[in-house]
Formats: structure tokens, C-alpha cells, sequence
């Protein structure tokens, strides 16, 4: 028997938990995109592509074109007579990928103009600066770049071409419609085109459901937005294109566009208008392309459904209640078969489901099965005794002995192996410790040391944090493992207050034996950091890793360089700001970086109101360029309180910014040379 009648019974409550945990995150993944570039990457595998529509046609402004009419952008008279010449072809619907937002002459915009409305059959862009708007179906257009009234007017309409890419960089769903500045919505350009070919009147009401958007008797899937899923024929050069400088040499059949859509645009990779999607191979594909694929796949109903929420959360319910309860009770060597069967079954149904134009969530299944997998593994091993001697072991000689019984009562709670998870960080170090420490005899030194080291460690440990490893006489500690503390950021923010209170007395004491008084300087940062056992298989730590630790510790080390005791990142400051008395101080580029990160003081020293207040306007001065009036008012400030190395430093960067200004693109990153 697999378990004992004490073990099975546990098992048998732990079960049910784990199937619905499991199910709500399976339903996160998948409706909430709780991994969304990962999801997406997934899916671009899916793609195979197929035939591209035989009535699309690219009529390319490429290289050869380029070389043989002359350098972008041409003169709008070149441009009439393109289009006047693929007009004398009779195609249904030309969209012309090119934006007019300003007149150029009378002559040129009057040819073009009339090209335009020669046979009323084209349409133009518009392009818009997209974001998306809290609580709106649709996405909203902060500004328009739209065709000049001289143009419009003579195109049969227009619509817009934005094509924004996911997370990733990767170009896979569209808007078809979006909220202008006015409140008007306003269409897509391919929907246009669909129009104008099918004969779908131009003023027809459309229609967004919650889930579709209805053109003319196409009822279009979306997302939450109004994007459609664009189900791409295939790399760049799957559609039949034709150079624009053919159709001016006049190298082109007559008739050979009757009846067919063309699309007039940019495929020179020097013009870049190109994005990448899921089958470019690496090679991306021009915007006209993008709009092919998206029209295609409107024409031929070649949608990617997915799944609804409803059947996302039976489908998660489903998965994690079978696998869980095959997985608990079977033994191991058959349970990781078993997994190997179930993940491919489950990648085959996806490709299938795809097939059919339905977007099954793999990610969210995957993540299930080997979740509900390891679970099974993982219960079986904390059952032993051995686990909790191990957690003691790991934890009791730097954790408050309240968090180590809540461990072990609790086993279940903590990760023995390594998992990213947001931590605060901390790290201090006491400036000068070399010059103290040869003035005194190796066991003063000694006994010195670890009084201090010991009244910080006891500070960390009541205020919930674990004390990591000393460094000499640096500490480093963290919050939020392995148990998680909700307000972690405050916890490390109270303990540099704490150790600041407790370095007066520590000084007191030391300096009345005739030594010198010391100061500290404190890093905090909160961010993603990889949290487990470091080490070899018989001597390990547990610790934590990650850009995020790095970053901490540097941001302990500018303490000396702007005269700081207790520094730390924005990402600290904006969790702990209504808690703590805090000031802007710089935003640097450490060494090895070169973005820029924000930092901010935790104040012990008793500023005033109108000091404060002062500061912040020099500073925002400072960072709008306004540089004499910001290094007048951080010369007042430095009146109005004594050896402010900040704001000393302020001064002399605004008076050396007057005699030579930063560039333009200045972005007021100061960046450190030396760690």
C-alpha cells in the first residue's frame, strides 16, 4: 500500500486543495496570460501556413523600384501615376500603405488626388498613437495622423494601420477597430478593404460584442480590445507581389489586377515598415504583408477562437482533478511515464484544436500536469522526517525561532529548491571599518565585531527577515522566504530604522572607551530574485540570486558617494512611501548598466517641512533642464542645512549643465564609473 491509513487520510483533504488551486492557476494562465510572452511563443508554433488568397496583390515599393524611380518618399506625381497605372487594370479595392499627412504642392496632391478617385475604389491610411484606455473595449488613439482633406476626399475611405506588436516584439493580433480622440470609432484599414472588395457598405453600423466583432455577415473573434487573432499564409514573399517600377516601366499584362485587391506599399527594408510574426523565420514581414495576412484570413473565416472563460475553468477543473488524483496514486516510475503520455496527448490535442481554429491553452495544461506531478512528489517527500530536520537545520541559526516552528507545522509552504519570487533585499556596511579596526588590538576588534554584528542580526530577525551571510563586517538579508510577508518592503524599510536607532548607543558605548564613532550605509531593493539552496549536494546555503541582489548592493556602496546613510530603489520607495519620510535622490546608472534606476532616501535627520518642500522643486527643476533656477534653490537649500552632500552634488552638476548643456535626448541618468 502507497500510504498509510494516517498518510492517506491527509492525502485524501490535500487532494481537493490541489486540484483547485491548481485549476485557478491553470484558469490564470490562460485567461489572465499569467505568462503571456511564454503562452504566445507556444503558440507560434502552431502556425503551418496555407495559400495565400489568389485575389491579394502586393505591389511592392522595393529595392528595385527605389533604384529605378529614385529615393523615398517620391514625388506625389510619381505616386499618381502608380496608382493611375495599376487603376487602368480595373482591380475592386487598392489600399495604399503610405501616408500623406501634409501637402506637398498643388500640382503633385491635385494628380494624386485625382488618381485617387479615379474609379472611387481606394483606400487610405491613418495612422494613430494607440493605448489602452481603463475600461474601454477598445483601444483609444491619443493623436491621428490621417490623410490631407484634399486626398481623402477623393479615396473611397480610410482606415487605420496600426499594427501593434505583443510583449515580445511579435506581431500577431490587430485592432479592428478603435476609439479616436472624439469618442468615434474608427476602422480598421484591412476591414476597409474588405468593404470596398465585397461590396459591404462603407457606412454600416459594426458591431463589438464581448467576444466578437460583426462585419457585414463576418462575425470575427477578439479579445478583450477588439484585436483579432491573424492566422498567417505564411514567411515574407508568401503573397504574389509585383515591383511598383514595373508598373511604371509599363512591364505589366493588361488585366492581370481585374477584380482583385491590391495592396500598394513599403517592402525595401531600408523604408522599415516590416514587424516580425510568428512565421517570419526570422525575417519580418512588411507592413502590407501583415495587412495580407489579416485580410486573408477575414476572406476565407480562417479565425483563432479562443477558449471562453467558462470553458477554461472546466477545461483547468478537469485537467488538474485527473491528473491529480492518477498521480497520488501511483507510484513514481509509473506516474513519470505517465506524465511523458499525458504532455504529448496534450500538445497533439493543441494542434489539433488550432487546426480547427480554436486556441487551446498548452500552457496552462502543461503547467497542471507537471504541477500536479511534483505535487505528488513533493507531499510523499515532506511526510518523512527527515524534511523538517532538514528545514531546521536550514533555517534555525538565522531565522526568528517563531518563523522556524511556523515551518515546520507548515511544511507544505516551503520551496527546497530554487523559485523566483519578488524579496527585499538588503545589504550594510560600515564606512571605514579598515581605519577603525588598526587602531585597535585583534580581540578588541574581535569583541567589537560581533557586538555589532550581533545587535543587527537580532534587529533583522525581529523584524521577520532572514539574515543571508556577513561579509566581513557587511551584512546582507531578505525578506519574503521562504514564508511569504505581504509587507516586506515596510518590514526592511523599519529594520535600517531600527539599526540606525541602535548605532547611537553602539557609538556611545565605544567612543567613551576612546574610539572612533561609526556609520553605515544600507542598500534596500525590492524585485525578482531565484530563492533556494545554493551549494554542493552535502554543504549547501539557502540564499538567493538574481540582477536584483546585485542591484542592492550597489545601491549600499553610493551611500558614500552622495553622503547617505540608508538608500534604496523605486521599487522599495513606492511600497513604503506613506509609511516613511523619503526624498528623491538621483537617478543612476550603476556601474555595468545603463538604465537608469531611481533612488531615494529614508530620512532619520529632522528636515523641515519647507525644506523638503524646496527640495523637491529644485529637483524637479533640475530634471526639466531648468538649471539656474535649480541651482539657485539647491544654493538656498545648502544655507538652510549644513553638509548636504546631495544637494552639494546637485549644485555643481546644474552649474557645469549652464556652461555646457546635455544633449537633447538627455534623460538625466547619472552614471556611476566605479561600483
Amino acid at each position: 500500500m502507497l500510504f498509510s491509513k494516517k498518510i492517506l487520510n491527509k492525502a485524501l483533504f490535500f487532494i481537493p486543495l490541489q486540484i483547485i488551486a491548481l485549476s485557478l492557476l491553470g484558469y490564470l494562465v490562460a485567461a489572465g496570460h499569467l505568462f503571456y510572452s511564454i503562452e504566445n511563443r507556444i503558440m507560434d508554433f502552431h502556425y503551418i501556413g496555407y495559400t495565400p488568397h489568389s485575389d491579394i496583390v502586393i505591389v511592392a515599393i522595393d529595392n528595385p523600384s527605389l533604384q529605378k524611380i529614385g529615393r523615398w518618399p517620391w514625388d506625389r506625381s510619381k505616386i499618381a501615376e502608380l496608382i493611375g497605372v495599376i487603376q487602368e487594370q480595373s482591380p475592386k479595392a487598392i489600399g495604399v500603405d503610405i501616408a500623406f499627412p501634409e501637402p506637398q504642392n498643388d500640382r503633385a496632391d491635385s494628380a494624386l488626388a485625382s488618381a485617387i478617385g479615379e474609379n472611387n475604389n481606394v483606400i487610405l491610411p491613418i495612422e494613430a498613437e494607440l493605448y489602452s484606455k481603463p475600461g474601454s473595449p477598445l483601444l483609444a488613439a491619443r493623436s491621428l495622423l490621417s490623410p490631407i482633406p484634399h486626398l481623402a476626399s477623393n479615396a473611397w475611405s480610410s482606415g487605420i494601420v496600426n499594427t501593434p506588436l505583443d510583449g515580445d516584439g511579435i506581431f500577431r493580433k490587430i485592432p479592428l477597430s478603435i476609439q479616436d480622440p472624439s469618442g468615434n470609432i474608427l476602422e480598421n484599414f484591412s476591414a476597409k478593404i474588405i468593404r470596398k472588395y465585397l461590396d459591404i457598405p462603407n457606412n454600416e453600423n459594426t458591431q463589438k460584442t464581448s467576444q466578437h466583432y460583426r462585419l457585414a455577415d463576418f462575425l470575427i473573434p477578439t479579445d478583450e480590445l477588439s484585436r483579432m487573432w491573424v492566422n498567417f499564409s505564411g514567411p515574407r514573399g508568401t503573397y504574389k507581389m509585383i515591383s511598383a517600377s514595373d508598373f511604371v516601366e509599363g512591364k505589366i499584362e493588361p488585366g492581370i489586377l481585374s477584380g482583385k485587391i491590391v495592396l500598394v506599399g513599403a517592402t525595401a527594408p531600408d523604408l522599415h515598415d516590416e514587424q516580425l510574426a510568428p512565421l517570419s523565420k526570422g525575417v519580418p514581414l512588411s507592413g502590407v504583408e501583415l495587412h495580407a495576412n489579416t485580410i486573408q484570413t477575414i476572406l476565407e473565416r480562417k479565425f483563432l477562437t479562443p477558449l471562453s472563460s467558462g470553458q477554461l475553468w472546466i477545461l483547468c477543473l478537469a485537467l488538474a482533478g485527473f491528473w491529480t488524483w492518477i498521480f497520488f496514486h501511483t507510484r513514481v516510475l509509473l506516474s513519470s511515464t505517465l506524465a511523458v503520455i499525458f504532455a504529448t496527448s496534450a500538445m497533439v490535442a493543441s494542434f489539433l484544436f488550432f487546426e480547427n481554429g480554436i486556441l487551446f491553452p498548452l500552457l496552462a495544461a502543461l503547467i497542471i500536469l507537471v504541477l500536479s506531478y511534483f505535487g505528488a512528489l513533493l507531499w510523499r517527500y515532506f511526510q518523512t522526517r527527515d524534511q523538517k530536520r532538514l528545514i531546521k537545520k536550514l533555517f534555525e541559526n538565522y531565522v526568528d525561532p517563531q518563523i522556524v516552528a511556523q515551518i515546520l507545522d507548515h511544511p507544505d509552504s516551503v520551496k527546497l529548491g530554487g523559485e523566483k519570487k519578488e524579496v527585499t533585499i538588503f545589504f550594510s556596511d560600515i564606512r571605514g571599518f579598515t581605519a577603525i579596526s588598526e587602531k585597535m588590538e585583534p580581540e578588541t576588534l574581535m569583541n567589537y565585531l560581533n557586538e555589532y554584528l550581533s545587535i543587527m542580526t537580532d534587529i533583522v530577525i525581529k523584524n521577520k527577515g532572514i539574515v543571508d551571510k556577513f561579509i566581513g563586517d557587511a551584512i546582507m538579508a531578505f525578506w519574503n522566504a521562504p514564508l511569504d510577508l505581504t509587507d516586506h518592503p515596510q518590514w526592511a524599510a523599519k529594520t535600517t530604522q531600527d539599526m540606525s536607532a541602535a548605532l547611537v548607543d553602539f557609538n556611545r558605548k565605544w567612543t567613551a572607551q576612546g574610539y572612533p564613532p561609526v556609520d553605515i550605509g544600507i542598500g534596500l531593493n525590492t524585485g525578482a530574485a531565484i530563492v533556494g539552496n545554493v551549494g554542493s549536494s552535502n554543504r549547501f546555503d539557502y540564499t538567493l540570486i538574481g540582477d536584483s541582489v546585485n542591484l542592492a548592493s550597489r545601491v549600499e556602496g553610493l551611500n558614500k558617494e552622495y553622503g547617505t546613510q540608508i538608500l534604496v530603489t523605486e521599487s522599495t520607495y513606492t511600497k513604503i512611501k506613506a509609511q516613511f519620510l523619503c526624498r528623491y535622490v538621483d537617478l543612476v546608472a550603476v556601474k555595468g548598466k545603463t538604465k537608469g534606476v531611481s533612488l531615494y532616501e529614508i530620512l532619520n535627520k529632522p528636515y523641515t517641512p519647507q525644506y523638503l518642500k524646496l527640495y523637491q522643486e529644485a529637483v524637479q527643476n533640475y530634471k526639466e533642464r531648468r538649471f539656474n533656477q535649480a541651482a539657485l534653490e539647491f544654493e538656498k537649500l545648502s544655507k538652510m542645512e549644513n553638509a548636504d552632500t546631495v544637494v552639494a552634488k546637485y549644485i555643481v552638476r546644474c552649474r557645469e549643465y549652464i556652461k555646457n548643456p546635455p544633449p537633447g535626448d538627455w534623460t538625466g541618468i547619472w552614471e556611476m564609473k566605479h561600483k
